[in-house]
């Protein structure tokens, strides 16, 4: 069976291709996109690091633009239902505020976003957790992240 509705589910800086991608647009079809711990800000991270020449050698431009809020602000922002899903199992060796070890709780809020949600797991393997892949198929079913209380 052929279907023409499809959504999206990203991971770090896939959400950044998603977000550049509605430059051009999207195949008709397209239905709900979840985002998991994006940078919608520059990345804590590339913002410590753009000045160190490894981390240059190895990133090229693409890592001094995401350091920098311009980029960010030029991205557009989707015209489809959308929600985020942070995660706040990080470190704070280099963070002064809640992460999950890449990003910062609050550089994962975007505004128009449909729904956000905090789980306690980090970065690298957020997109493994049960819970995780829970929440983004109650999104993508019903336009939250939660079940709506029963009265």
């Amino acid at each position: 069976m052929k279907t023409s509705d499809y959504h999206l589910i990203g991971h770090s800086l896939g959400n950044v291709i998603i977000r550049n991608a509605f430059r051009k647009d999207y195949p008709a079809g397209l239905g709900k996109i979840v985002m998991l711990a994006p940078p919608n800000q520059p990345a804590h991270l590339a913002k410590r690091l753009k000045k160190n020449l490894i981390y240059r050698v190895f990133t090229g431009d693409s890592g001094q633009k995401l350091s920098e809020e311009k980029f960010y602000r030029d991205l557009p922002i989707p015209r489809v239902p959308f929600g985020v899903i942070a995660g706040d199992k990080g470190q704070s060796l280099t963070f002064s505020e809640p992460n999950d070890g890449v990003v910062t709780v609050g550089s994962t809020k975007l505004e128009g976003m449909a729904d956000w949600i905090l789980l306690h797991h980090g970065h690298t393997f957020i997109m493994n957790c049960k819970d995780t892949f829970e929440h983004c198929k109650r999104f993508i079913e019903s336009g939250r992240f939660k079940q709506p209380e029963s009265k």
